[in-house]
């Protein structure tokens, strides 16, 4: 049996206009690395589930980009350097 690792993201922010609200699920790989992390854009988060990084638009959820480095097994974001660096095996 293959486990998958999961992150559920809960949104409710109000600043974007007259408000997202929103749920998501992320899932994929398998026993890697899972964290939330803010990035330089207020409108884009990052998202690893199991190793896999999603950017997602918290203003639009369902238009993200996929990160292509696997697996993702540390996030580091300096808001001072308008930075988010991933490190992983590839």
């Amino acid at each position: 049996m293959v486990s998958r690792c999961s992150l559920l993201v809960s949104s409710s922010l109000r600043r974007f206009g007259a408000g997202t609200n929103w749920t998501g699920e992320f899932y994929d790989g398998r026993d890697f690395f899972s964290g939330l992390a803010s990035t330089p854009d207020l409108k884009t988060v990052l998202a690893v589930a199991g190793g896999v990084g999603y950017l997602v638009q918290v203003d639009h959820p369902r238009s993200y980009e996929v990160v292509p480095i696997r697996p993702i097994q540390q996030i580091a974001a300096s808001s001072r350097a308008h930075l988010v660096i991933c490190t992983g095996l590839e």
